[in-house]
């Protein structure tokens, strides 16, 4: 120490410039520090849960948890273990020792609980294992709140989230709280009746539908009609229901054109007498089906050689009700694939 002092009063200016030196490459270190909000951080802990539907908290830590701590008891670098034997719900933390491979350890945690799952109950959901990563953790949580046009979630869905994603530093977002828009059905008990229908029917019907998509427009005369591929439900209560919806809810400023088929059905129109126009034993014996359109118009008969098309327009973009201007497209269309077609009559094809 003595031999140092005497270097550092005989020496003034090198040891100077030591200091010197340290101080700058100590500000130099300081400035090229990466910083971060949230340093990389990796927390040696695994998660292990279990659903056990309509279970107390006694069955589940009796059937669930305590097998799966058994479990648990060999495997290596293992801290601590805690569970929490919840209404429903199991759930296992495992806090490993730092170092600890959590790749490997991952792999040996499923291994130990895929060796139990014979012996959980058969209504127990299969346990779901989770890294604690807090990296995954969001740098920044938004609360959006408002009035607009239609679902608030939606829109953050649609209008919001796209901007952030496109921002080259956003890894992922995700958005929470608050519900996306969904159909709701209100039945009419009347027309349940009209078209002999119960309410299973109608949900196995809408649960089983392939609903129209966009295929493009078709030129029909001096305007451009959306065209939407047919659902291929060939249920006509479907059918004929599908083309109110759209007459009657679909924005009235578009048109439409549908195509679509039934099975063996016979239509009446919307005045006439069923038990006239059809023969009660010949439909029951032959399972026909009779449905009744809410348009006018007299008794037809569809099967699946028919192939019904629908157009749906503003009656002003009609003038004097010219149905050759809808039924020409379609015998162009027919003539392209060899069939010939022609109109006749008021709407005949």
């Amino acid at each position: 120490m003595i031999k140092l002092t005497k270097l550092a009063l005989q020496r003034p200016v090198t040891i100077i410039l030591c200091l010197v030196t340290i101080v700058y490459f100590g500000f130099q270190s300081l400035m090229g520090a990466r910083m971060e909000l949230i340093p990389e951080m990796e927390l040696p802990m695994l998660l292990v849960s279990t659903v056990y539907a309509g279970a107390g908290p006694d069955d589940v830590e009796e059937l669930i948890t305590t097998k799966q701590e058994d479990a648990l008891a060999t495997l290596s670098s293992v801290d601590t273990i805690q569970s929490y034997s919840m209404e429903n719900m199991s759930l296992i933390m495992i806090q490993y020792e730092y170092g600890t491979n959590m790749d490997t350890a991952y792999i040996d945690l499923k291994k130990a609980i895929d060796g139990v799952q014979s012996d959980m109950p058969e209504d127990a959901g299969e346990p779901n294992i989770v890294e604690l990563d807090i990296n995954a953790m969001p740098s920044i949580m938004m609360s959006v709140s408002g009035t607009v046009d239609g679902n608030l979630y939606t829109y953050v869905e649609n209008q919001i989230v796209p901007e952030f994603e496109r921002l080259s530093a956003v890894g992922q977002v995700s958005v929470s709280g608050g519900q996306s828009d969904y159909a709701k059905i209100e039945l009419i008990a009347e027309k349940l009746d009209q078209y002999h229908l119960t309410m299973t029917q109608v949900a196995q019907i809408v649960g089983a539908a392939d609903f129209t998509v966009p295929a493009g427009s078709i030129q029909v005369g001096d305007q451009e009609l959306d065209v939407s591929v047919a659902n291929d439900y060939t249920s006509p209560y479907f059918n004929l229901a599908l083309e109110e919806y759209v007459f009657e809810r679909m924005d009235k400023s578009k048109s439409y054109f549908m195509l679509w088929q039934n099975d063996n059905t016979i239509v009446v129109g919307k005045y006439q007498n069923t038990a006239e126009e059809i023969d009660q034993a010949y439909v029951d014996a032959h399972g026909i089906r009779v449905a009744r359109r809410l348009s006018g118009g007299g008794a037809v008969y569809h099967d699946k050689g028919n192939l019904n098309f629908t157009f749906i327009v503003d009656r002003a973009d009609a003038p004097g009700l010219n149905f050759k201007i809808f039924v020409e497209p379609v015998i162009q269309a027919l003539a392209r694939f060899g069939v010939h077609a022609a109109f006749t009559g008021r709407n005949d094809l």
